[in-house]
């Protein structure tokens, strides 16, 4: 069988910044690679294609290789990731943090990550299982969210009474919070005419009393939100760990609010919706507790993120939806005001 590659961008595929990126795409080179991971068996195989996931030019992509048995034990097609990194590095770090996870305590029947293979830290790729499911967002709004979100608190919980890696970096609150002025001056610079409100919306986001305060650090996401989270039967499986860390856990919960009320229409004024007060509730966080302002704060933090994104990657959008994160950010800022 002739082996194919299928691009979306060729540029994708000529992307200097990644070490890796020749040798993945040697199907022949790949099979040797993969030979040693961690539950090839000693089964023989044949890469017989690669196709690309997604691409972040200058910082990595992600490919999807299909594998075809040789000895017919295995079924007859089989699928699996491999994450090219441009700081190679991180190819191992990821990996060591995810094997520790998988081992413990999320290689279950509920709760899950995908199965890490093996890496190749010379070339900075991470091989890992191909999961599939339906992904969270798909749900919201429909009868089958209240389970998956509350099913979605109970994984991150877990994730959050992990024992921490040996290879995991601190991540600092106030270090997360003082990216807000960055992301500003990007913003200003895209448009003049949102400096006052973003002056003042960073001032005071910079300037909430907790942040000083000594905070327990336990395993944390990063990245948390409704794409990263996978329904698959009774499984709930989370992706992507390359921002794993020790921080606060509430970071993770005001990442996922954020990005909740971020998907909402312009016309929804609510932050404490349905969904919000679901995912909130079922992690054991209610709304008068002093933890609300914090969550609220990096929630708040989530949606100028998100609006510096969309002015980094000059999306159409980023005039209309760039306005309504501000205004959401604004809000959530004004919910711990009013709740103090």
């Amino acid at each position: 069988m002739a082996a194919r590659v299928t691009v979306k961008t060729c540029a994708a595929f000529a992307d200097p910044a990644l070490p890796g990126l020749t040798a993945a795409l040697d199907l022949p080179r790949v099979e040797s690679m993969l030979r040693g991971a961690r539950n090839a068996n000693g089964q023989p195989f044949a890469v017989t294609g690669v196709e690309l996931v997604a691409h972040k030019p200058g910082q990595r992509c992600v490919l999807r290789y299909t594998l075809k048995p040789l000895d017919g034990t295995l079924r007859a097609q089989q699928t699996l990731i491999a994450k090219l990194y441009n700081r190679r590095r991180l190819a191992a770090r990821v990996f060591d943090v995810m094997l520790a996870l998988w081992r413990r305590p999320f290689n279950g029947r509920s709760f899950r990550i995908p199965e890490p293979l093996g890496h190749n830290a010379e070339l900075g790729i991470l091989f890992q299982e191909d999961v599939r499911g339906r992904d969270l967002r798909e749900l919201l709004g429909t009868p089958q969210a209240d389970t998956a979100l509350r099913l979605t608190a109970a994984w991150l919980r877990q994730l959050h009474h992990a024992p921490p890696s040996e290879n995991l970096r601190d991540c600092i609150p106030r270090h997360e919070i003082e990216k807000a002025h960055s992301w500003s001056d990007a913003l200003i610079r895209a448009n003049a005419h949102w400096r006052t409100q973003i002056e003042f919306l960073v001032e005071r986001l910079t300037g909430q009393s907790w942040i000083g305060e000594p905070i327990p650090r336990v395993p944390i996401h990063r990245d948390f939100y409704y794409a990263h989270v996978l329904i698959a039967g009774c499984q709930l499986i989370v992706l992507d760990f390359d921002t794993l860390a020790l921080g606060d856990s509430l970071f993770d919960l005001g990442h996922f609010w954020g990005h909740l009320v971020a998907r909402a229409s312009a016309d929804q004024s609510a932050l404490y919706t349905p969904d919000a007060q679901t995912f909130l509730s079922a992690y054991g966080v209610e709304r008068d507790s002093r933890a609300f302002a914090r969550i609220a704060s990096y929630a708040a933090l989530t949606c100028l993120k998100l609006a510096f994104t969309l002015c980094q990657r000059k999306l159409p959008e980023l005039w209309t939806k760039g306005e309504l994160l501000l205004k959401q950010a604004d809000r959530f800022l004004q919910s711990v005001t009013s709740d103090q």
